[in-house]
């Protein structure tokens, strides 16, 4: 369902962590200059380059998320931990499987099941898990933030294929006015889903001149998609976590 997170384009391996608990009144001042920290950690995690491509410059390595996450899916690990390193994974995971449980005694946790987990266990660390709408605007606000966003994806030929192919075709592009120009003839128009199969991705960044948004999670690399691609795969709407 997930697939492994690669380095790209330097992109840098870092932690980043805020954790809102309720604190006594004399505290306030500190908890508020805290919020006012952990903001600034975050956007000063967004870079922006000559292009105008604008990404999230920090997720934990598959190390890390190997060695406190081995129940949950790799980029819900990934996300949990870019906002908690200190989380308990193993409770998420719980949690989960719990949600998930069936009548009969099975467990098998949906997309569905999993939100439900996830705003569960992030509600006992003063967190949220909050649905974000799927919009352009609405998901480079929460980028431009530090914010990555979680969503799944319907499992899909083309992410191997023409997105790669294409992505690596962007890369070698200089004029990014002629490849904006020229991306619509280039959307993929219909994409193949392979039925009941999904994977789980995190939104990285964006850029908005061309109107694409840089996908981890759908193939083996990360690619950039069209808006209209990213509505066609998607599952669910993006998920984004509140603190």
């Amino acid at each position: 369902m997930s697939a492994k997170i690669t380095v790209w384009m330097r992109v840098a391996l870092a932690f980043c962590f805020f954790s809102c608990h309720e604190l006594p009144a004399q505290a306030d001042n500190s908890e508020r200059m805290d919020r006012e920290r952990n903001n600034a950690r975050l956007t000063a995690r967004v870079f922006k380059s000559a292009r105008n491509d604008v990404a999230i410059a920090a997720i934990p390595s598959m190390q890390e998320i190997a060695a406190s996450a081995e129940r949950l899916d790799n980029y819900l690990s990934a996300y949990l931990l870019y906002i908690d390193p200190a989380a308990d994974a193993e409770k998420l995971a719980q949690n989960i499987s719990q949600t998930g449980r069936r009548a009969d005694g099975t467990s098998y946790a949906t997309p569905k099941d999993i939100i439900s987990g996830i705003s569960k266990y992030a509600a006992t660390r003063g967190l949220g898990f909050q649905k974000v709408p799927a919009s352009f605007g609405g998901i480079t606000q929460k980028i431009d933030d530090g914010v990555p966003l979680y969503c799944w994806f319907y499992e899909c030929a083309e992410y191997e294929g023409a997105l790669t192919e294409r992505t690596r075709e962007r890369l070698e592009t200089r004029d990014m006015d002629e490849w904006a120009k020229n991306l619509r003839h280039k959307e993929i128009k219909r994409f193949k889903r392979l039925p009941g199969k999904a994977r789980d991705v995190l939104i990285m960044g964006y850029n908005a001149d061309t109107k694409e948004l840089l996908v981890f999670g759908a193939s083996k690399r990360p690619v950039w998609m069209t808006e209209k691609e990213f509505r066609d795969c998607s599952w669910n709407d993006p998920f984004a976590i509140r603190y």
